[in-house]
């Protein structure tokens, strides 16, 4: 459902271990009425679903975040100041999952979230 309503997939580079996504804001979201309508936010807890949801692209099945190593929010994402944003990730196998490790940034490099989690198959 959020790749649907919270945002859309642009352009993706995927190759063994690593991908890039080009990932557009959708600023007509249900998550921003509730979210601060007057000036959208997305909550934190959405832009690390929209992250997983990219691993499950590059790894091709549904995936439960098991771990939360580190998690910094450097920069609100609104859609209005931030309409397009980079997802950098890399997936590492383990013996349970997958170490990922992602940073998103605006166009113009600000980085907006960094995290180090660990995922497994759903």
């Amino acid at each position: 459902m959020m790749r649907e309503d919270f945002f859309s997939i642009q352009k993706q580079e995927i190759t063994e271990n690593q991908a890039y996504f080009l990932l557009n804001m959708l600023p007509t979201s249900q998550v921003y009425k509730g979210h601060f309508p007057e000036k959208a936010i997305a909550p934190g807890v959405c832009n690390i679903e929209m992250i997983k949801s990219c691993a499950e692209i590059v790894l091709g099945k549904p995936l439960l975040l098991a771990y939360i190593a580190q998690c910094r929010l450097t920069a609100l994402v609104t859609p209005g100041d931030y309409p397009q944003l980079q997802l950098n990730l890399q997936l590492t196998p383990i013996e349970e999952g997958w170490k990922m490790v992602a940073k998103l940034t605006s166009l113009t490099d600000q980085v907006c979230m960094e995290l180090k989690a660990e995922v497994k198959p759903a």
